[in-house]
């Protein structure tokens, strides 16, 4: 029986350009896997799945993890991009059940922070 290998996305993959170090930053991850081009949203200070019905913060795209997290056991410290970056569309990844407008509002909200999303 061969084997079956899966390459999930590579670190930075979505990111077209950057200005160096100062487009990234670390924050907390919390209670879930975040994958490399993951828009997330932010609660208390730490980073959560984005949840568009949430009222929390949860609903605000504020970064987009820059490598695979695994938060499930316990919160871990990560790395993000939080600003000065141009990223391409196709690389990141959105709530499945995200509707056009949501993701079309949760790009003006990463634009903010100068995260530009071509695409």
């Amino acid at each position: 029986m061969p084997n079956v290998h899966v390459q999930l996305p590579r670190a930075g993959q979505y990111i077209k350009s950057e200005v160096g170090s100062i487009s990234r930053d670390t924050i907390q991850f919390t209670e879930a896997v975040f994958k490399p081009g993951e828009v997330f949203g932010v609660v208390a200070g730490k980073a959560v799945k984005l949840d568009f019905a949430a009222e929390t913060g949860a609903e605000l795209a504020k970064g987009i993890t820059y490598a695979y997290v695994d938060a499930t056991e316990a919160d871990v410290k990560g790395v993000y991009t939080s600003r000065l970056t141009e990223v391409n569309m196709q690389e990141l990844i959105w709530p499945a059940a995200a509707t056009t407008g949501q993701v079309v509002g949760a790009v003006s909200e990463l634009a903010k922070t100068h995260i530009v999303v071509r695409g």
